[in-house]
């Protein structure tokens, strides 16, 4: 192996290591950018209104028929 190929290689996988670490920083911007959502935040669910975990349970709306 000559000492070209190794600089070669060495080259290239700097090369691959920064493209990667810019698109970690840009995606670390996307995810910490809040004007994608709402009012600044993220949205709240609905989940409080179902009080118990059961979909079979015949009492709440959303059950499931058997």
């Amino acid at each position: 192996m000559s000492a070209a190929t190794v600089g070669t290689a060495i080259m290239a996988l700097v090369s691959f290591l920064g493209a990667k670490a810019t698109a970690l920083v840009n995606l670390h911007g996307e995810a910490v950018d809040v004007n994608g959502f709402p009012k600044g935040q993220w949205p709240t669910s609905n989940a409080s209104a179902y009080n118990d975990a059961t979909v079979t349970d015949d009492d709440a709306d959303w059950s499931l028929a058997d």
